[in-house]
């Protein structure tokens, strides 16, 4: 295509719930604009979109893919994003890089969980958009509960109708449009042609061109009193009304059509270009700066998406929201804070790509190996401290991940550092307390997929298991204790002796020291080893061997040796001193607690509340917002393991929640005794 600027530009994202057919919609796009010569089917394992062995597998999309084609002289970009919910990063990252959203619903299914999210996502930023209602030629598809479902569901932007089918299920032939109050019946190719308004719709037309033009007056006060007055507004009137109302997020207007045949697709396109915003209507905004989409501009860019390709290297999604990146230019990261050489750049219409020059403002490109750079940095010209931050969800599932033959830790550590390149909604940590890799996901599906990739493309299989759980010792009462470490083997023995009180202290204060030696019983130089030892000891565990926190060990007493006292046997009497200390208390074990925040709608509250007192969680308020209630609990870390997992089940998939560390707290006695013998018997057996 030739080179366009941003006034010519649609950006738009397709998003929805799982097969709605999103992909069907970018593939159907594509082929009617002339990007493809055929049209490709997910169902046939030839889409350009869903590429990857995997998406080809399971038929659904797992990855945001970029697309785009040129329609009435204007060039519309478009990014894929899949509907499976472990993968909502993808979908919030895709919704960086444009200014505009196409929301598929089924018509066969209305309102369904992806599409109450997603709505949720976009309002919260009021983020222009339009509705879809596809698959218009399904057996169960029913326009009029759809879109009572649509407008009585989704709160916030009011959607207006802007079309009405003609026939539906087997019977779907056209469409009227509301705006120009014309009819078009498709052909076989899904071409509209104009015909009559059918006199049996007449009155459905009649009152949602109703709802139309009121949506369209509520925009604008003036607007609003010419519709009181005269009830009706001028063609002029009209479309200026709604094009405000959709660019600032306040009208949602709904489509329909069926994205598998193309009927419905072009004048879908039409509406993008004619309601939905440029770069340049739509710029975007950095705190309280708004960056000009100007070709001329500083460059500043965001990469979006990252893919990888085994005889290429990496590929990285660059959107320019100011100044252009040109093939063999310098730039900055501005996140890495290195500079940055700028690859061969291409426009990718999924896996096919075309070799280009630059990516210019407004638009949306592709470049290879980028040295310094990662999904979700900024890039630009150095000195320039503007940030573009993708806010992505915090993983649900926390699982300890290990190579089935120990040979390949070091292959599975590589292969997971590159496929976090790619998706940056899962981390991998050592936690040294369990001694584990600890993997974070989004969900199961998410974990399946992270494996059968590590499988695919490293030739690695791992194992998984549920992670350990971080206890902690300490005592909840004051102890005295006397150990004498004395040994003689020949020549210079050992020997140390030393009184020390501990004594609880309060949760999370950690361990306090205190040299309380008077007289000069041992000498000073010793004090400092009593310490170590003790340290260490609190370190490794003295009973069951979790780390002992929240203790004070007051050094009193104690006696040495002239010549066979030294800083070792000192060492190993403070060691013995804890291990003792903290048998003769009693230990206890303290667990760790989180914090938990889960917004739920408000028909699943009690089966929310009931299955935290379950996990011998504690409720700490509620607080309603919209439809939902947010529930602010507490729980022990042991009774949430795949949490996350159980949520969706409950709700249906409607609630999400974050977690994330508290405090310690005692561990009732039975458990604790069943954690400590497990504990010691594991240490015996090692």
């Amino acid at each position: 295509m030739k080179s366009v600027s941003p006034q010519e530009i649609r950006n738009i994202a397709l998003v929805g719930h799982q097969s709605s057919g999103k992909t069907s919609l970018g593939q159907a796009l594509l082929y009617i604009c002339g990007s493809l010569n055929r049209l490709e089917r997910v169902d046939d394992g030839n889409s350009c979109l869903d590429f990857e062995q995997d998406e080809i597998d399971r038929k659904m999309s797992l990855n945001a893919t970029v697309g785009w084609g040129e329609w009435k002289n204007k060039k519309i970009n478009f990014v894929d994003a899949p509907g499976v919910d472990d993968f909502t990063g993808e979908v919030i990252a895709s919704l960086r890089a444009v200014e505009s959203a196409v929301l598929l619903v089924r018509a066969d299914a209305g309102v369904e969980v992806g599409t109450e999210k997603v709505w949720n996502i976009l309002e919260a930023s009021a983020f222009p958009r339009l509705l879809f209602i596809n698959r218009m030629d399904k057996e169960h598809a029913d326009y009029s509960a759809t879109l009572e479902k649509i407008q009585s569901q989704l709160e916030g932007a009011t959607a207006v109708p802007f079309q009405v089918p003609i026939g539906q299920g087997n019977d779907f032939k056209g469409i009227v449009d509301l705006i120009k109050l014309k009819a078009f019946e498709f052909d076989d190719k899904g071409n509209p042609i104009e015909i009559d308004i059918p006199a049996d719709l007449q009155d459905q037309v009649d009152e949602l061109r109703g709802q139309l033009v009121e949506g369209a007056a509520e925009t604008d006060e003036a607007l609003m009193e010419k519709y009181f007055e005269a009830g009706e507004l001028t063609d002029e009137e009209l479309i200026k009304g709604l094009s405000v109302g959709v660019r600032d997020g306040i009208l949602a207007p709904v489509l329909v059509g069926d994205a598998l045949t193309g009927r419905g697709v072009r004048q879908l396109m039409d509406k993008v270009l004619n309601f939905l915003p440029s770069p340049v209507q739509k710029p975007l905004t950095l705190g309280e700066e708004e960056i000009v989409c100007d070709p001329d501009g500083a460059p500043l860019g965001l990469i979006f998406k990252n893919i990888s390709e085994m005889n290429l290297g990496d590929l990285y999604f660059i959107r320019s929201f100011s100044g252009s990146f040109e093939h063999g230019k310098d730039y900055y990261n501005l996140t890495s804070d290195n500079s940055e050489r700028m690859g061969q750049v291409y426009a990718a219409i999924g896996k096919n790509r075309e070799e280009s020059s630059v990516i210019t403002a407004g638009d949306i490109g592709m470049v290879l190996k980028l040295k310094n750079s990662k999904v979700g940095h900024t890039l630009g010209k150095k000195g320039d401290e503007r940030q573009i931050v993708i806010d992505y969800p915090n993983p649900t599932i926390d699982i300890a991940i290990s190579a089935l033959d120990k040979s390949d830790d070091e292959k599975v550590g590589a292969g997971l550092s590159r496929l976090s390149n790619e998706d940056p909604t899962f981390t991998v940590n050592f936690d040294g307390e369990i001694k584990q890799n600890i993997l974070s996901v989004q969900g199961d599906t998410h974990l399946d997929v992270i494996q059968s990739r590590l499988k695919r493309k490293f030739k690695v299989e791992v194992e998984t298991e549920r992670p350990k759980i971080a206890y902690k010792e300490t005592i909840n009462k004051l102890v005295d204790t006397h150990y004498r470490h004395k040994k003689q083997t020949g020549g210079r023995g050992q020997f140390g002796e030393v009184y020390v009180k501990y004594e609880p202290m309060p949760r999370g204060e950690g361990f306090e020291f205190v040299d309380a030696i008077t007289g000069g019983v041992i000498p000073g130089k010793f004090i400092p080893a009593v310490e170590k030892g003790i340290r260490e000891a609190m370190v490794n565990g003295a009973h069951s061997g979790y780390p002992v926190v929240d203790i004070k060990a007051s050094l009193h007493f104690g006696s040495f040796h002239n010549v066979d006292s030294d800083e070792h046997s000192f060492k190993l009497a403070g060691t013995m001193s804890l291990k003792e200390g903290i048998r003769d208390a009693g230990a206890i074990l303290l667990e760790p607690i989180y914090n938990l925040e889960i917004k739920v709608p408000d028909e699943n509250l009690g089966d929310i509340m009931g299955d935290i007192s379950g996990r011998r969680g504690k409720i700490q308020g509620t607080e309603q917002i919209g439809k939902y209630q947010v529930v602010k609990a507490s729980a022990p870390l042991v009774e949430l393991y795949k949490y996350g997992t159980q949520l969706r089940s409950i709700t249906g998939g409607r609630a999400t929640f974050t977690m994330e560390l508290s405090h310690y707290d005692e561990l009732p006695h039975d458990l604790a005794k069943k954690v400590i013998d497990e504990a010691i018997a594991a240490r015996k057996s090692d």
